[in-house]
């Protein structure tokens, strides 16, 4: 069985790179780094060419906060390492962002969750994402006895948020891309699995084999972290998992069990 991982990065981003790469070194997988889209070099003629008309109206009349260029590099970004996955014909890809924190026993749990993916015809699975919204139903179908995670149904009236972990085959990478080839629609987080009929070989994994939120966010600049209590709480808590295992590995815990 073929599993390789793609790691978006910034290029300006070496210290993510570096704690990503002390993780990934001790798996034996094969792992690349893609170099991230970077938000504030898009210039207008990027943006036309690149961007759907829906997006580039919601972000030019600031309807919706979270639809800016950084937003874009970020789809961008995703679009290109889904592309690579697509053309991997004879595998499985785990496509990550460079900030997130691989479970215990990771190499393990990766391996189960591709074999479970490739005997039961599944073509995108969730390991770590945000939040999950709607029905959250196991799928018995899929004996997972004796692993430390199990195979839940992607919610049919609610929504996955997340693109930091997500594995495709290829099939599944392609479907992923397909409304984003010619030009961007959608941005990285919000997968449209429903519409793009994959619900019934999409699945979300519990607990979460793959977390993130460890680090202040490349594109949320420091100011605009200083706003609020929240801002504050969340500053505090990267500072002390940097330093202390113990928190880290709290946070870690509380993360991989939160939806």
């Amino acid at each position: 069985m073929n599993i390789k991982i793609i790691v978006i990065n910034l290029k300006s981003s070496s210290g993510r790179r570096a704690r990503i790469s002390k993780q990934l070194d001790t798996l034996g997988i094969p792992y690349e780094f893609l170099e991230a889209t970077e938000g504030s070099a898009l210039t207008d003629d990027w943006i036309e060419r690149n961007i759907g008309n829906r997006l580039r109206y919601t972000c030019y009349n600031n309807i919706h906060y979270s639809v800016n260029k950084n937003a874009f590099a970020c789809a961008d970004s995703h679009r290109r390492a889904q592309i690579i996955a697509a053309e991997f014909e004879d595998g499985y890809t785990l496509i990550l962002e460079d900030d997130v924190e691989l479970s215990s026993d990771f190499k393990k749990k990766l391996t189960h969750a591709v074999e479970l993916m490739q005997d039961y015809s599944l073509h995108v699975a969730f390991p770590g994402y945000n939040w999950a919204r709607g029905s959250f139903e196991k799928r018995n179908d899929v004996k997972c006895s004796g692993l430390s995670f199990s195979f839940y149904k992607y919610p049919a009236d609610g929504h996955v948020s997340g693109s930091y972990s997500y594995i495709v085959d290829s099939l599944g990478a392609k479907k992923l891309v397909t409304d984003n080839l010619d030009k961007i629609e959608d941005t990285a987080d919000w997968f449209y699995i429903k519409e793009k009929g994959i619900i019934e070989s999409t699945v979300v994994l519990y607990p979460k084999l793959i977390t993130t939120g460890y680090f202040e966010s490349d594109i949320v600049g420091s100011s605009d972290l200083k706003v609020s209590l929240i801002g504050k709480s969340k500053r505090m808590i990267y500072s002390l998992s940097v330093k202390s295992k113990y928190v880290r590995n709290t946070l870690r815990y509380w993360k991989e069990r939160r939806l």
